[in-house]
């Protein structure tokens, strides 16, 4: 009835719009999509809305919608894959934003070709039967570089998401490009299934600069042909751009047709990985506060839209790893309480964020992210089905099949035996359906609650269950059907959820189910007693003569098949699944009409030929398959294959033997590979000839981080660089005051720079990351040896661009430098005035792209990137071999090649990953990171001592399953054994007969035209430099060094090695040690003994050992710094001395300022000395010598507001010497004294109480140790 009307609707849409079909082989799975033409008589559709829902062709239409981002999966053939798996999960809608950057590599330039080929994309969509609600942008945010906004976008110097005109122009020119493909994909005009556009994206201003904007867009995108209707997505419900028909107080009028709003509620796991307390779930609808922020109710004569609804969380750089466990945080049972409580509130249109989330390949991350963007969503970053989807498919069938849930609204209220449960009543006025949904009270509790409650509706008034209770254990919810015709049948009620019902030529068909081993009780009303059979499971019936009641009594186990007829209805199949079994059932639209499936991992896709049903899907182990098809079906394939069926009772057809399963994938082992490896960072010697390298002179700039005054602009977007990399190199003469350099730098998450100062390796600096809004500049300070002082030089620096800030609080943060910033000396008497002439050289061609196929955010500008080293077809066999685990490292850039083959059967989808290091802890120990590159294609970027990431997905498509690949791996280190390359493994992540037909990306690979000679420069470096004493020296000490220089490729070199020392110090050997002939593969160690003063100053020291090389006929030199932190006896401040290792629970760890950046500030007294964090935080020292007390004022900074709750602990080399009581609130400091006699590593950590970790603002005020001589 109303539910068959929505189907056949539905499927009238579908069959009308398609434009693409699929040819089937007869080993199974699609062979490949073959575009219809179009015609110009392609069917209208319309779509229309009011309060309650949009109406499609007239008829109400629920939507439940998944996020999918294409751009984060550059494989066309996985999309299909995506879709399908979306599609049979119970999604009728994918929501896409299209990511401008990600298709414009330069202003008027723009690709959607290859995997950016999104005309594509839709066509599958509307193959699959797919709505879309389209998210151009122009901004889009979602945790992606300059939150979609194209680097070149940084030149231009309006405000950006403002109406300054020359903003204006660049996103109407990405407008027109854009939107011309969506026009053609409108259901509006029978192209497509585009249903929804979004413009502009939690556009929180609503100024009249914003106003002006977004009535621009409104104007662009009609004027574009764009038909549909629009909306915008208000970030946290603020009533801001509601239509014009919402006259709700407090409201933001905009030019849209629906308003609406995103949340997400569910909360995120614990810094510590584990999944905490549920939280409440909102009601954002029609049990609501009301007004305009109170979701839905701004706008009251559209309906409720959730534009975005946490399906998962992302997760950042240093973090523990938290997606698998936000997978369970909001797993089957939030999905239940959470978009129920939104299905009771009467939101009708529902997006979750994200449904596959994908990976952020290349330079795709912004900085609050890391590669994978996982989300702990249903269908998780390599493909495979996470548990929580089968409920996503559960609750989307539903909505699809009960077509009164379209209109609903409060019914009366519903008073439950128990207190821990409420359950809603909303009512269909037109139909008389109810839904009662019902949870525990207050929604996040977890108890074993049992209950019953009142149901009154048209058939009578009724105590639900009449025997027994039902049931809410742990995070649960049931959403209860009654008064509903469904097809040829009246429910009464049910105590069992329904999944879905079928009308069939031969009677009716519905599937019902609930929790495994709970009652359960249903009740339909027929004029005369029925016949009815149990077929299988154990089922009780009794009808009632006087009310016309049959109620069915049974318990959730397995699958109850029950066959009713008479009655004067017509026949009817009842299935009763608990809920392992419902997770199983699939459903399928034919134009043969619907099929229900049980038993394998996916079913794709069914159609009906003749009398044959042709099914398509995945298996993982041996199974069973079960159909309930259209009544003239007799026989089945499956993915091609004859499938022997027997007739089961309840009119399905039954697989006479399982189907196959998926065999195990012989996986080639990486650690017995030969690796091919070169050093990479030729830029760092003094020789290097950058002579085409750009001239870093600008004087102007439109970033929002300026130079230093009368410095040169050095920010890398001033001269088109844009992601990844970027060398410099400067020219100066120095004096004997120029003791340092001070250079600033933006880098983004966990961004870092490394320093050369004629080839000697001054070291690095990286960013500090453990938090989601992690600082994205820094400021790198180096000693220079005093050798290197005065006279003419040559610095050298790269800096790591990892994302622009995304421009969420329409301030133009996209536009915050990356590169240099700016660079200054310093001597004893401060700054000094030393001018520096600057070239600068990013990726190949900057904006105008070389490697086109793979695009603008696959390479920065390391020397191998742009000499091609990361391509297929690189010949690197006159490179030198090696073996991983690497036994050392070079300071700067190391390259890695190795090829192999797979073989994985054509009939199955492995996927894939690479991994590095041990994937069972988030961090190692080693101070490095690795660019993956797999068949040229940048899948991602390892940090090894910052994490969590250690498994990288290979998608199919760049990875060749059936054939050979190379991997090249660019490994950025600090140099020596310690922090070298770890084993590289390739990991199943998931493996399945069926996938769908793989088709390999088409990129280029390695041309000499292109890239030039595959000549590999000479290398001689000093890999490290290593003191025996660790931490801060004392006055007296003696130290041993040891350094290790070798030759990496060229000719055999003459290395002459000597050691720089601060005046007064003293050095055994004196004089340079000399190795020669050093050949190529070879390395010489060298040791010295260095004498510290006893009268030494306390401070930060540069040692370098400094090689003069000769090789062949040129002349070089490298080297490296040791830093040495030396104190004297005394009175020692914390916030003085070098930090081993820091942990922030949020922001930046303070030395002698508060987390927050103000004054260490305790109960109105404020500290000039002192750390300030946040919990959960740990700061570790190595203390200088004998030490024996420590000692601080600790307490909650004034920056805490008044709120927040800490405790400090002091441990001792591991050992807890002293902890704190709880700090809550107000609560007085507490001053803190330890003996730390014998200590040599110092750990101090705050923690967060118990109850997380917001407002923990906390201070170590005065935090100082006393040490003796």
């Amino acid at each position: 009835m109303a539910r068959a009307t929505s189907r056949r609707a539905w499927g009238a849409v579908v069959a009308a719009t398609l434009a693409v079909g699929m040819i089937f082989s007869a080993s199974g799975g699609a062979e490949g999509i073959a575009p219809v033409a179009k015609t110009d008589a392609a069917p209208a559709h319309t779509i229309t809305y009011d309060k309650y829902s949009l109406m499609i062709d007239g008829h109400r239409t629920m939507i439940w919608s998944a996020e999918f981002h294409y751009w984060r999966l550059p494989s066309t053939s996985l999309w299909l894959d995506v879709l399908q798996k979306l599609k049979a999960e119970g999604y009728n809608a994918v929501s896409i934003y299209f990511d401008w950057a990600y298709h414009s590599p330069k202003a008027g330039v723009y690709d959607f070709s290859g995997v950016r080929d999104v005309d594509k994309l839709l066509d599958m969509a509307q193959q699959v039967g797919l709505y879309v609600i389209a998210r151009p942008g122009p901004y889009i945010n979602a945790e992606t570089d300059g939150g979609g906004f194209p680097g070149w976008l940084t030149q231009v110097a309006g405000k950006a998401r403002s109406d300054a005109p020359d903003y204006l122009a660049a996103a109407d020119d990405w407008l027109t490009h854009i939107d011309a493909i969506l026009k053609k994909h409108q259901l509006t005009d029978g192209g497509g299934t585009v249903i929804l556009d979004q413009i502009e994206n939690e556009l929180a201003s609503s100024s009249t600069s914003q106003k002006n904007y977004m009535n621009h867009l409104y104007a662009k995108v009609r004027a574009d042909g764009i038909e549909v209707p629009i909306f915008h997505n208000d970030k946290g419900r603020n009533g801001i751009w509601v239509p014009q028909s919402s006259s709700v107080a407090g409201t933001v009028a905009g030019p849209t047709d629906l308003y609406a709003f995103d949340g997400y509620p569910g909360g995120s796991c614990s810094s510590n990985g584990t999944a905490g307390t549920p939280s409440v779930a909102p009601d954002w609808g029609l049990y609501g506060t009301g007004g305009a922020t109170g979701g839905s109710s701004a706008s009251p004569q559209t309906p409720g839209f959730a534009a975005e609804f946490g399906g998962g969380w992302f997760d950042y750089w240093g973090s523990v790893g938290t997606y698998d466990c936000t997978a369970q945080r909001e797993g089957s049972g939030y999905e239940r309480v959470f978009y129920g409580t939104n299905i009771a509130n009467g939101l009708s249109i529902q997006n979750f964020y994200m449904t596959y989330g994908g990976t952020s390949w290349g330079w795709l991350p912004a900085p609050v992210v890391y590669t994978s963007y996982d989300y702990g969503a249903a269908i998780d970053e390599a493909r495979q089905i996470r548990p929580k989807a089968s409920t996503m498919k559960e609750l989307g069938l539903f909505l699809q099949s009960v077509a009164p849930l379209t209109k609903l609204e409060k019914s009366d209220g519903v008073a439950p035996s128990s207190t821990k449960v409420k359950v809603y009543n909303d009512v269909n006025p037109d139909t008389g359906t109810h839904l009662y949904f019902a949870v525990h009270n207050p929604s996040n509790a977890t108890t074993d609650d049992s209950f019953t409650f009142p149901l009154s509706t048209s058939d009578g008034t009724y105590t639900v269950p009449q025997a027994g209770a039902l049931r809410l254990n742990g995070q649960d919810a049931k959403m209860l059907i009654a008064d509903y015709d469904m097809d040829g049948q009246h429910l009464v009620y049910s105590t069992s959820e329904i999944m879905t019902h079928v009308h069939r030529s031969d009677g009716d068909l519905a599937l019902l189910y609930g929790r495994n081993g709970e009652s359960g009780e249903t009740v339909l009303r027929y004029s005369s007693a029925p016949d009815v059979t149990v077929l299988s499971g154990d089922v009780t019936a009794d009808y009632d003569q006087t009310t016309g009641d049959l109620r069915l009594d049974y318990t959730h186990s397995g699958l109850a098949q029950v066959r009713i007829s008479g009655g004067g209805r017509s026949p009817f199949t009842l299935l009763i699944a608990d809920q392992d079994t419902a997770d199983t059932f699939w459903q399928q639209d034919t134009a043969a009409g619907t099929v229900l499936e049980r038993g394998p991992e996916l079913v794709r896709t069914a159609s009906v030929s003749g009398f044959t049903l042709k099914l398509t899907g995945d298996t993982k182990d041996a199974g069973d398959l079960q159909v309930w098809a259209p009544a003239d079906v007799n026989a089945v394939t499956w993915n091609g294959d004859a499938v022997t069926t027997a007739a089961g009772a309840s009119g399905d057809l039954d697989a006479s033997s399982p189907l196959v399963g998926a065999a195990a994938v012989t996986l080639p082992d990486l650690t017995q590979a030969r690796w091919s490896f070169a050093s990479g960072t030729p830029e760092a010697s003094p020789t290097f000839d950058d002579s085409s390298w750009a001239t870093a002179d600008k004087t102007s700039t439109t970033s929002t981080t300026k130079p230093p005054s009368g410095g040169p602009v050095l920010t890398a977007d001033d001269y088109g660089f844009h992601q990844g990399d970027v060398w410099y190199r400067g020219r100066y003469t120095g004096s004997a005051d120029t003791t340092s350099l001070r250079l600033n730098y933006g880098g983004g998450g966990a961004g870092m720079l490394q320093a050369w100062l004629d080839g000697v390796y001054l070291g690095q600096n990286v960013l500090a990351s453990g938090a989601s809004a992690p600082p994205t500049t820094g400021t790198a300070v180096f000693t220079i040896p005093e050798s290197l002082r005065t006279g003419k030089h040559e610095l050298s620096v790269m800096v790591r661009n990892d994302g622009h800030n995304e421009d969420g609080g329409v301030n133009d943060a996209q536009k915050e430098g990356r590169g240099l910033i700016g660079v200054t000396t310093s001597g004893p008497s401060g700054a000094t005035t030393t001018p520096i002439a600057w070239k600068i050289q990013g990726d190949l061609g900057g904006e105008d792209v070389v490697d086109a196929a793979r695009g603008i955010n696959n390479v920065g500008g390391q020397y191998g990137e742009r000499k091609g080293w990361y391509l297929p077809g690189f010949p690197d066999s006159s490179w030198p071999t090696t073996t991983l685990p690497a036994a050392s490292a070079v300071p700067g850039t190391s390259w890695y090649r190795t090829t192999f083959a797979l073989n994985v059967p054509k009939n199955e989808d492995a996927s894939l990953g690479l991994t590095i290091g041990d994937p069972s802890t988030p961090r190692s120990g080693g101070d490095y990171r690795a660019l993956i590159y797999v068949n040229g294609w940048n899948v991602g970027q390892y940090i090894a001592n910052v994490g969590p990431q250690h498994t990288f997905v290979l998608p199919n498509g760049i990875l060749n399953p059936r054939g050979g690949n190379t991997v090249a791996l660019a490994v950025t280190s600090d140099g020596g054994a310690a922090n070298a390359l770890e084993a590289v493994r390739l990991t199943d992540l998931g493996t399945v007969r069926g996938g769908v037909p793989l088709t390999m990306n088409d990129a280029p690979g390695f041309s000499p035209s292109v890239y030039g000679p595959p000549k590999l420069p000479s290398s001689v470096t000093l890999d490290s430099l290593a003191s025996d004493m660790t931490g801060v020296v004392r006055g007296g000490t003696t130290i041993h060094l040891t350094g290790i220089v070798t030759n990496h490729s060229g000719a055999a070199a003459r290395v002459s090695t000597s050691l720089d020392l601060p005046a007064g110090w003293t050095l055994d050997p004196s004089g340079p040690t000399t190795t020669s002939p050093l050949v190529p593969g070879r390395s010489a160690t060298m040791t010295w003994t260095v004498g510290v003063p006893e009268d030494v100053a306390s401070g930060s020291y540069a040692i370098a050992a400094i090689s003069s090389v000769s090789q062949a006929a040129s002349s070089t030199t490298t080297g490296r710094t040791v830093a040495l932190a030396v104190q004297s006896a005394g009175e020692h401040y914390i916030s003085d001395l070098p930090w081993d290792s820091t942990v922030s629970g949020w922001g930046t760890i303070g030395r002698d300022v508060s987390v927050g950046g103000g004054p260490i500030t305790l109960a109105g007294t404020t500290y000039e000395k002192g750390v300030g964090v946040n919990s959960i935080s740990t700061v570790a020292l190595t203390l200088p010598g004998a030490c024996t007390s420590f000692s601080s004022i600790v307490g909650l900074d004034v920056g805490a507001g008044g709120k927040g709750s800490v405790d400090f602990q002091v441990y001792g080399d591991g050992t807890l010497l002293k902890q704190t009581p709880t700090i809550a609130g107000s609560a007085a400091p507490i001053a803190l004294s330890v003996d730390i006699t014998g200590v040599h590593v110092l750990t101090l950590t705050v923690g967060d109480a118990g109850d997380g970790n917001g407002h923990d603002n906390a201070d170590w005020a005065d935090a100082k140790f006393e040490c003796t001589p």
